[in-house]
C-alpha cells in the first residue's frame, strides 16, 4: 500500500513544507506513524527497525491494536483502548500515554506514544510518535523494589544529604530508635548520639568514609527513651540517582540480644551456673594476680579451702534437686560471711568452695574467719520443709609463709582440709609444714 507520502497530487502547492515535514518524519529516530481512520497508512524507517518487520509493507493498513498483545497493563483490550486514545487525541489535539507494544518476534516492550492532530494536503490525520522507555520502566521497577526493600526490612535505614541532614528513615528505623519519621527528617544523626564515643572515633568513621566511601562497626546510640544500646551500623557515600550530590546511607540493626549473650557465654565461662560464684578457672587467674600484687606490694593473703561434711547423703537421700537448693544456700552464708569488694569466694565442683582473702593483717584473721565458716556451715538449713544439717571441713594456707605461688598455696590448703577431716570434721587446720 502507498504511503501518504506517495501520492503526487499535491503538485507544487505546499512542497517546501511536506518536504520538510517529510525530511523529518524519515529521520526520527523514534518510530513515527501516520494515521488516518484509525489505521496506520504510513511509517518511518525506525519504526520497521523497532518491530523487527523486513519491511513497512508489513505494518501498513493495521489498526493500533494489532501490533500490541491482546490486552494492556491495566487490563483493558488494546483495541478498545487504541480507539479510546485516537478520540481522545481528536477531541484535545495532542494526548500522551504509556502502551505496550508487541515486536515481531512475539516480544513486548514499553513506549510512551505521543498523538498529534495535524492537518496534511489539506486531510486531518494523526501525528504518532513512539519512544521506547522500557529503560526508564525498568528503573521506575527497580527503584520501586528497592524503596520495598527499605520500607519493609528489619534493619534500620537513614538517609542523609551531603551535609548531614537526614532525608529520609524507614519504619525499621523509628522501631529501633523510637524516632518517628517526622521527627528525624531535617535533623542531623547527632539527634542519635550516646557520648559514649570520643570526637577521635567519629572523626575515623568520617576519614574512612572520605577515603574508602564506606564506614563499618559497632556503635553505641540512644534512642528517644533516652537508653543506650549498641548497633552494627554500616555506612555507604554514594551519589544521588539524580546526579545533584552525594548522599550517605546508613544501615544498622540493634545487637543488644547478641550483646547479652556474649556475655552471658562470658559469665558462664568464669562463673559456676548454679551459684553464680566465680568457678575454678576465674578464681585461679584471681589467685595468681593477688600473689603477684601481695609480693610486689609486701603484703599477706589467706586461701581457705572447704569441704562439705555429709552432703553426699543428703543429696542421695532428698535428690539432686534439694542438693543444687541446698548448695545455693550454702554459696549464700559463706559470701554473706566474706568482705565485699576484698574476698573472692568461689566453687571448684561438687561441694567444695575456696575463699580468697587479700590484704590480711595476720593469719589470725584468716583462722578466725575459718571458724566463723565453720559455725555457719554447722546451722541447720530449713528447705522445703525440710530440716537438714551439714557442717565443713576448711584448710587455711598463707601467703607468703606457707607457699609463693598460687599451685602451692591451692595443693598446701587442700593438704590442711584432709588433715581437718581426719581430726573429725567440722573443724579447720592451718597448714603446716
Amino acid at each position: 500500500m502507498d504511503g501518504i507520502f506517495d501520492s503526487d497530487a499535491a503538485g507544487e502547492r505546499g512542497q517546501a513544507d511536506e518536504l520538510w515535514f517529510r525530511t523529518l518524519f524519515e529521520a526520527s529516530p523514534d518510530p513515527a506513524w501516520i494515521i488516518e481512520g484509525h489505521r496506520f497508512v504510513d511509517c518511518n524507517a525506525a519504526a520497521v527497525r523497532t518491530l523487527g518487520y523486513p519491511n513497512k509493507d508489513s505494518l501498513l493498513d493495521t489498526h493500533p491494536s494489532e501490533l500490541s498483545p491482546s490486552h494492556q497493563p491495566d487490563g483493558e483490550e488494546s483495541f478498545s483502548k487504541a480507539e479510546r486514545m485516537l478520540e481522545i487525541a481528536g477531541q484535545k489535539g495532542l494526548h500522551r500515554f504509556e502502551w505496550v507494544h508487541k515486536r515481531a518476534d512475539g516480544s513486548h516492550f514499553t513506549a510512551e506514544v505521543t498523538l498529534s492532530e495535524v492537518m496534511l494536503r489539506g486531510r486531518r490525520i494523526t501525528y504518532c510518535v513512539w519512544r521506547d522507555i522500557t529503560p526508564r520502566k525498568d528503573a521506575e521497577a527497580g527503584l520501586r523494589l528497592a524503596s520495598s526493600i527499605i520500607e519493609s526490612t528489619s534493619e534500620g535505614v537513614l538517609v542523609t544529604d551531603e551535609n548531614g541532614v537526614i532525608i529520609r528513615v524507614n519504619p525499621a528505623f523509628s522501631k529501633i530508635t523510637g524516632y518517628a519519621g517526622e521527627e528525624a527528617v531535617g535533623r542531623r544523626p547527632s539527634l542519635l548520639k550516646s557520648e559514649h564515643h570520643d570526637q577521635a572515633f567519629y572523626r575515623t568513621m568520617w576519614d574512612a568514609l572520605q577515603r574508602d566511601g564506606r564506614w563499618e562497626g559497632e556503635i553505641w546510640n540512644r534512642r528517644k527513651n533516652g537508653e543506650i544500646y549498641p548497633e552494627w551500623l554500616t555506612i555507604n557515600r554514594i551519589p544521588a540517582y539524580d546526579g545533584t550530590g552525594i548522599r550517605y546511607a546508613a544501615v544498622f540493626h540493634d545487637i543488644t540480644e547478641q550483646h547479652q549473650a556474649n556475655e552471658r557465654i562470658q559469665y558462664l565461662a568464669f562463673h559456676d551456673a548454679l551459684t553464680g560464684l566465680p568457678n575454678r578457672a576465674l578464681f585461679l587467674d584471681r589467685l595468681s594476680h593477688a600473689v603477684e600484687r601481695a609480693r610486689r606490694e609486701e603484703q599477706r593473703l589467706g586461701l581457705l579451702f572447704i569441704d562439705l561434711d555429709g552432703f553426699k547423703e543428703i543429696n542421695d537421700r532428698l535428690g539432686h534437686d534439694f542438693g543444687d537448693l541446698l548448695l545455693q544456700e550454702i554459696a549464700q552464708r559463706i559470701r554473706g560471711r566474706v568482705r565485699r569488694g576484698v574476698d573472692t569466694v568461689a566453687r571448684l565442683g561438687g561441694d567444695e568452695f575456696v575463699l580468697l582473702m587479700e590484704d590480711v593483717a595476720e593469719s589470725g584473721h584468716c583462722t578466725l574467719m575459718a571458724a566463723e565458716i565453720v559455725a555457719d556451715l554447722a546451722a541447720p538449713f530449713d528447705l522445703r520443709d525440710q530440716r537438714v544439717q551439714v557442717g565443713a571441713s576448711l584448710g587455711v594456707a598463707m601467703f607468703p609463709e606457707d607457699g609463693d605461688d598460687a599451685a602451692e598455696l591451692m595443693k598446701f590448703a587442700d593438704i590442711a582440709m584432709y588433715e581437718a577431716k581426719t581430726a573429725g570434721k567440722g573443724c579447720y587446720r592451718r597448714f603446716r609444714r
